[in-house]
């Protein structure tokens, strides 16, 4: 008997300890308290990243659609600048004439310069030119040499200011005649013309001069123009 209540007693001594066992891992397996509390907050978080998204290429889209109106007020602003540097420079320079690109200085020859580099224009001549300048002049256009030279000699301002005769236009009267250009420096020009360009007469050489005082005067009248605009 009294082994029937010791193998009573351990049969019920292990059914406890299996019973303990099976609501521990029971205990285990159950989700934590917090779990729905969790999955909320990766909904949340799952929603605002999908409305951020959505604001992102919202505002992507809007930013496209701006862009034309943008690069058109950027070139606006361009123009306006480069407007406004061209104004700045006129300002700067009241008195800013045309530069020939085949003569790269434009002014005529100074006493200054009265050195071993001066040489005259034709041989026998009073008339002297900076050697250097002229050799400068290099160019196969007959047309275009002489008028260079004749800005070398002259200077632009002369030219501007000067006629080949002195006498009034017969087209022109309303116009004043201007002051004849001098006349040992013109036949020095076409000396060394004929010279280069045996082709060239005198004739030609003098239109060609002419014209080029013709054209020099227009640039300084233009000049003018522009910067009384700049000016008011």
């Amino acid at each position: 008997m009294i082994e029937d209540l010791k193998k009573d007693l351990m049969e019920q001594q292990a059914l406890e300890l299996r019973s303990e066992c099976d609501e521990t891992s029971d205990e285990d397996h159950e989700p934590p308290r917090n779990w729905s509390s969790t999955l909320r907050q990766i909904k949340q978080l799952k929603s605002e990243n999908k409305r951020l998204k959505e604001s992102n290429y919202k505002q992507i889209v809007e930013a496209i659609r701006d862009l034309p109106a943008v690069v058109q007020n950027l070139r606006h602003i361009t123009e306006q600048l480069s407007s406004f540097s061209k104004s700045s420079s006129a300002e700067s320079t009241p008195v800013r004439l045309v530069r020939s690109e085949h003569l790269p200085v434009s002014s005529p020859a100074s006493p200054q310069e009265e050195s071993v580099d001066m040489v005259s224009l034709v041989p026998g001549s009073d008339v002297k030119v900076n050697k250097m300048k002229l050799n400068s002049l290099r160019t196969s256009n007959s047309s275009v040499y002489v008028g260079d030279l004749a800005v070398l000699i002259f200077g632009r301002e002369t030219l501007a200011s000067s006629s080949l005769t002195g006498r009034q236009s017969a087209a022109h009267k309303d116009v004043e005649s201007k002051p004849q250009l001098d006349a040992a420096k013109l036949d020095a020009i076409v000396g060394y013309a004929r010279s280069r360009f045996p082709s060239l007469s005198v004739q030609d050489i003098r239109k060609i001069i002419r014209k080029k005082c013709n054209n020099e005067n227009f640039k300084k009248g233009s000049t003018a123009k522009q910067v009384d605009a700049t000016q008011n």
